[in-house]
Parts: C-alpha cells; structure tokens; sequence
C-alpha cells in the first residue's frame, strides 16, 4: 500500500463510526419525496474540516467570504446516488484509518 502524507483535514482525521445517511422524507407544492442527511464527524471532535464560504452581495450588503475550522459536516443527498456516495466515503476514511495504524 502505497504512503499518504498527513494532511490537516484528511479522511484519516473522521471517525469512521460517526459517518451516517439517514433517509428522509419532505413535502412540496409537487408532492412527498425523499432525500439523504449525510453526516460525518472528526475523531474526537476536533476542528479539523475547513469550511470555506462566499455570500453574494444582495442589496447594500457586499461579498462576504471567509473560513473557518469545523468538527462535523452534514449535506443532503439524492437518494438515489446517496448510498454509494455513502459506502464508498466509510471504506476510504476505513482504508485511511487503517493505513494510519499501520505506519503509527
């Protein structure tokens, strides 16, 4: 198996049993559908994901933009695609814990 530097924020850095999709169910003008909440955490909850944002200026507000250090993220997912997006996040954050092991 080939080495993988560290890196800040890397899939060696998410507890590999926090990672969840929970399906979903909402209501719209076109009827019931359903939807994913993906969710992942650090190991430990330490602020090791990098979030990055922009907001458009509307009105007299300007362009925001900045970032910060988080512990978890959460976005949703269309079902349909949700459940290999999930299997396959869990084995490389497993492979990565695993390689981490191995070299610790």
């Amino acid at each position: 198996m080939e080495n993988v530097p560290s890196v800040p924020g890397s899939s060696r850095d998410i507890d590999p049993d926090s990672i969840s999709l929970q399906e979903k169910t909402g209501t719209s003008s076109l009827g019931e559908y359903v939807y994913g909440v993906f969710s992942a955490r650090t190991t430990n909850g330490e602020s090791k994901i990098k979030e990055e944002y922009r907001r458009l200026p509307t009105g007299k507000m300007p362009l925001a933009s900045g970032q910060h250090m988080i512990s978890v993220v959460t976005f949703v997912l269309n079902m349909d695609f949700g459940p290999k997006f999930y299997e396959a996040f869990k084995q490389v954050v497993i492979l990565a814990n695993r390689q981490k092991n191995e070299t610790q």
